[in-house]
This record gives C-alpha cells, sequence and structure tokens, in this order.
C-alpha cells in the first residue's frame, strides 16, 4: 500500500476503518458500527501494534503503532462499536 502510494499528498491518503459488532440473544439482534479515520502514512512506524497499526496514521500525524495500547484502546473503533451497542442495552433496559 505504502510504495502504491508514494508521491502521493497525505489528503489523498485518507483511511477508514470499521468495525461491526453484532450481540443477539436469539431474538434480539444489536448491531453497531465503530469508526475511525486516518491516513496511509509514509513508511510504517511504531512497535505497539500488529497488523494495519503501523500504517494507520491518525491525525496528530502519529500511527496507532505510535501510541501506548490505553490511548489506542480509547479511540478504538471496537470500543466505539461495544459502547454503541451498551447505550442499546441501557436504553432497553430503562424502556422495560
Amino acid at each position: 500500500i505504502i510504495e502504491k502510494l508514494k508521491g502521493v499528498s497525505r489528503e489523498k491518503r485518507k483511511m477508514v476503518f470499521k468495525t461491526a459488532i453484532a450481540l443477539s440473544d436469539g431474538k434480539n439482534t444489536i448491531c453497531e458500527i465503530g469508526v475511525i479515520n486516518g491516513f496511509v502514512a509514509e513508511e510504517p512506524r511504531g512497535e505497539n501494534g500488529f497488523g494495519f497499526d503501523e500504517i494507520f496514521e491518525l491525525e496528530n500525524g502519529k500511527t496507532l503503532a505510535e501510541i501506548l495500547e490505553e490511548e489506542k484502546n480509547k479511540i478504538s473503533a471496537r470500543k466505539i462499536a461495544l459502547e454503541k451497542i451498551k447505550e442499546k442495552l441501557i436504553e432497553q433496559e430503562l424502556e422495560k
């Protein structure tokens, strides 16, 4: 990916990561999506990650592999999707 985008401006190297998570009790299903936006880095950077973390550059210029695990967990697409599911579960409980 990096090689194919060599020389392409940062603005044109936008990258989106989406996670879909579903929770079902066999009768009802909740499905939510978490999204984080970033850019394809010009080169792999960082030691704290796996997969695409070394090339997923955040708005602040750091890759996911360059930030601490605690920071990454706060902004992760998985966390965003799970938080949305949690909110729906709380809403359902309040409606009972």
